[in-house]
């Protein structure tokens, strides 16, 4: 008994140490200042004005082929549309059902979305024709074994093929070919890669694991050009990265742009503590709610802040009440408000806003169809009162912070509530929901909307990173070189969000996903929700005019402002002199350019002619 009560009262003790320690912390950092919104954002490019820059307008250097017959061409096609658009890539889409192509003049690359070669006919030789004299193929599908794919077996790199497909359940990336390279599990696996052996001189980019690997991604150079093969079968949003980095491998240099930021938002914060204990903090803990969130929370994530330099965008919300109509009633109890918000925006941080209370911004037109517990707002006169309410809010608690950032509740937002927005709200810049599609989740891509709205979607969330979500995260560090996460203070309140595990477990593995990220791009920029949106301003309105040369590259970034991100893989020759840019190396022959000036010149070291 004497050394329970020994060990309660050191606890205590360290208890009060860590705050008294935290709370001197928060009263030396409350003078905050936020960086100048208006460098921040650029101003709002027309949808006319964007025209002008779209690489769309230009002479098409891809044909991209499906076929409408094959459903997963369809599926694959609908992905590839997004993939180009953000790549800027310009193409021209050529369906098989409607006609097969006879030559590919004038054509840098073809990027095939089909699983059956046979549809193509005895013109699959003139596509291996065109690569033996320099073009370059890729090809996204796992191919079915027709008349077609015997065709071109040889030629793309394949020694033999048992004719059956493998299960794909690990994903075993080279360095050479992904920022972020690991071996990572592959959720829901089945039979989704062609069984097959390679040729001794191909190039293997991603296999399965184990004694007996499958090829996933490989090149093979035929004459002088080249076959890069997708063998996974998994095409959808969570892997659009690894058809980016696919892709990159056509080109002698490959170029485009990308956004170049760590976001990290924490949803519900600041907010009204939960009064009482959780089951599982007084379990491990001994404390209340309150008493852990300041005393054992707060502080770990400081020092993950200020170990791995993440920047904290931290939503409020005023209340947790069901209330949609009459008259809102304002929360006056804001000492826990100053004591979490002061400190998250002295550490570099800012806040933007969750709701006045949880209810999502939709009217009663809204069905949520049993899954959530959720109310409907009677009237848009009244979300648009619960949006000044907070916003108000926000503005006494801290008058001199800039907010611009809406993150909807449970990532669910109306077309009613997002005209709202833009209509009545002009503070709200960006919003920050869900890249991935829900049963009623606000789903965005990365994007200005025409009506001016930054659209910054969250990719990953927790600290418990599932399979899928870890995969969608080194996808999308090479689709648009990103990191988009979010969590919840009450994450430790929930079982399905992992609360059985603990903190110190939940911490242990979101410091591992922070290790792997420093790792993996060690000069990703640690950006706010609001230097994030601006950010993807930069990435969207840009386009790339480009001219080769026999000693190098010249580049006309047309909707340039003040900088510009481009992803660049080097597949032949050696850069030298930059002007107009700096260059990073990030893994293999893989480099960040940040570009200075609207005109960039990038002179070959050393030059050779890719592909022989």
């Amino acid at each position: 008994m004497k050394k329970n009560r020994f060990s309660r009262m050191y606890l205590l003790l360290a208890c009060f140490t860590v705050l008294g320690v935290f709370m001197f912390e928060v009263s030396s950092g409350m003078n905050y200042q936020q960086q100048d919104q208006g460098s921040v954002y650029l101003p709002f490019v027309s949808q006319e004005n964007r025209e002008e820059w779209d690489a769309q307008a230009e002479e098409a250097d891809c044909m991209l082929i499906m076929d409408s017959a094959q459903q997963v061409s369809v599926g694959a096609v609908e992905q590839f549309r997004q993939i180009f658009k953000d790549m800027k890539v310009s193409y021209d889409l050529v369906d098989l059902k409607k006609r097969i192509p006879t030559d590919y003049d004038g054509y840098k690359t073809v990027v095939l979305t089909i699983s059956q070669l046979g549809a193509m006919g005895d013109r699959v030789l003139t596509l291996s024709d065109w690569v033996k004299g320099g073009g370059r193929v890729l090809s996204t599908q796992t191919l079915e074994v027709d008349d077609g794919f015997r065709t071109l077996q040889n030629k793309i790199g394949i020694k033999e093929c048992s004719g059956g497909n493998g299960l794909v359940d690990k994903l075993v990336i080279s360095e050479k070919f992904m920022i972020g390279a690991d071996t990572f599990g592959v959720e829901d696996a089945y039979e989704s890669a062609l069984n097959v052996s390679l040729q001794d001189d191909c190039t293997v980019y991603m296999t399965t694991d184990g004694a007996y690997p499958i090829p996933l991604v490989w090149e093979n150079s035929y004459g002088k050009g080249k076959f890069v093969i997708d063998n996974f079968g998994l095409c959808e949003k969570a892997t659009r990265g690894f058809f980016a980095a696919s892709y990159s491998l056509l080109e002698d240099v490959c170029l485009y742009p990308v956004i170049d930021a760590s976001l990290f938002y924490i949803d519900d914060f600041p907010s009204p503590v939960p009064s009482g204990d959780g089951q599982y903090i007084r379990e491990q803990y001994n404390m209340n709610v309150a008493d852990f969130y300041a005393n054992v929370w707060w502080p770990d994530m400081i020092h993950l802040s200020k170990t791995y330099g993440v920047k904290y965008s931290g939503m409020i919300i005023e209340n947790y009440e069901d209330q949609v109509s009459g008259e809102l009633k304002a929360n006056t109890d804001s000492s826990r408000y100053h004591f979490f918000g002061d400190m998250l925006m002295s550490m570099g941080g800012e806040l933007g806003i969750h709701g006045y209370n949880h209810q999502p911004l939709c009217l009663n037109n809204m069905d949520y169809e049993g899954e959530t517990a959720y109310e409907t707002w009677p009237s848009e006169k009244s979300m648009e009162n619960a949006v000044k309410e907070v916003l108000r809010f926000a503005k006494d608690l801290f008058p001199e912070a800039s907010v611009s950032t809406y993150v909807p509740p449970s990532n669910i937002l109306s077309e009613e509530g997002r005209e709202l927005l833009v209509t009545k709200f002009p503070q709200i810049k960006n919003i920050a929901s869900i890249y991935f599609p829900g049963e009623q989740a606000y789903e965005q891509e990365f994007e200005v909307a025409e009506d001016g709205m930054i659209e910054v979607p969250r990719v990953i969330s927790g600290c418990n990173l599932t399979d899928y979500m870890k995969m969608a995260a080194v996808s999308e560090l090479n689709m648009h070189y990103i990191s988009s996460h979010f969590l919840h203070p009450d994450d430790l309140l929930d079982p399905d969000r992992g609360a059985a595990l603990g903190w110190e477990t939940l911490k242990a593995y979101f410091t591992e996903y922070l290790d792997w990220l420093c790792q993996a791009a060690p000069g990703i920029r640690s950006l706010t929700g609001s230097e994030g949106a601006g950010a993807v301003q930069r990435f969207y309105q840009v386009d790339i005019d480009r001219v080769d040369e026999a000693d190098g590259i010249s580049l006309e970034l047309n909707g340039f402002v003040d900088e510009a991100y481009l992803m660049m893989r080097v597949n032949a020759g050696e850069i030298g002199t930059v002007t107009g840019a700096e260059l990073e190396h990030i893994t293999g022959n893989l480099y960040l350019l940040h570009a200075t000036a609207d005109r960039v010149e990038l002179n070959y070291a050393e030059r050779d002619l890719g592909v022989q």
